[in-house]
């Protein structure tokens, strides 16, 4: 079976981590992805691009630019802002794209997982058991999620992010690095835990906490 292309959304840091992913994926499985380029609208530097053997292919808001991929191209969606993905998601999905779904080889996803559309899971993360995954999810690196989370779409967990279990996060949240979420708690939409952030008890929505234990930063 010939591989599916797929575009990366986003030529910044995260993605040419995702581009990394997409090859991991390709030589664990060879025959999945074949990358088709970035979408940016934003021009990356050439001597960027020839660092990780990429090119550029133009803006995604480009009816243009879109309708001249691949019939059968997938994209992802690689920057770190919900609200961001949730408007590239819109543009692609508009040309007829599907949204990928990326997980690392290295990633542990129990069996009873529930995917919405557009995931990527980095390496060394783990996802037990009885989860749920809104549209769009960004799982970065050596996150843990637990079991009996549900999580909107749109939401990002920053690298080494810690769910525990029955964990409920509305959608376009964004968990810091490193930060910590006990059990039962719930993330309202919108919400932003600080990096490193120990998470003891509910987060009002567009709240952002800080801090062990978490508490609201003044004036927000």
């Amino acid at each position: 079976m010939a591989p599916q292309p797929i575009v990366i959304v986003g030529a910044g840091g995260m993605g040419r981590e995702v581009l990394q992913l997409v090859r991991d994926i390709e030589n664990h499985s060879a025959g999945s992805w074949e990358f088709a380029g970035f979408l940016d609208e934003v021009i990356p530097a050439p001597n960027l691009m020839a660092s990780v053997n990429a090119h550029y292919v133009g803006r995604p808001s480009d009816t243009t630019c879109l309708n001249d991929l691949p019939s059968n191209c997938a994209f992802a969606v690689a920057v770190g802002s919900g609200i961001d993905r949730s408007v590239n998601f819109d543009l692609l999905g508009s040309a007829g794209l599907e949204p990928a779904t990326l997980i690392h080889p290295t990633a542990v996803v129990g069996s009873v997982v529930t995917m919405e559309p557009g995931q990527t899971v980095c390496a060394g993360t783990v996802i037990t058991t009885n989860v749920r995954l809104g549209v769009g999810t960004q799982i970065n690196m050596l996150c843990t999620v637990a079991h009996d989370v549900v999580v909107g779409s749109f939401v990002t967990l920053s690298p080494g992010a810690i769910i525990s279990g029955s964990v409920t996060i509305g959608s376009f949240a964004t968990i810091g690095s490193n930060a910590s979420v006990i059990p039962g708690v719930t993330l309202g939409e919108g919400c932003t835990v600080g990096a490193g952030a120990a998470v003891i008890r509910d987060v009002e929505p567009g709240t952002t906490v800080v801090g062990v234990p978490a508490h609201p930063i003044s004036g927000r």
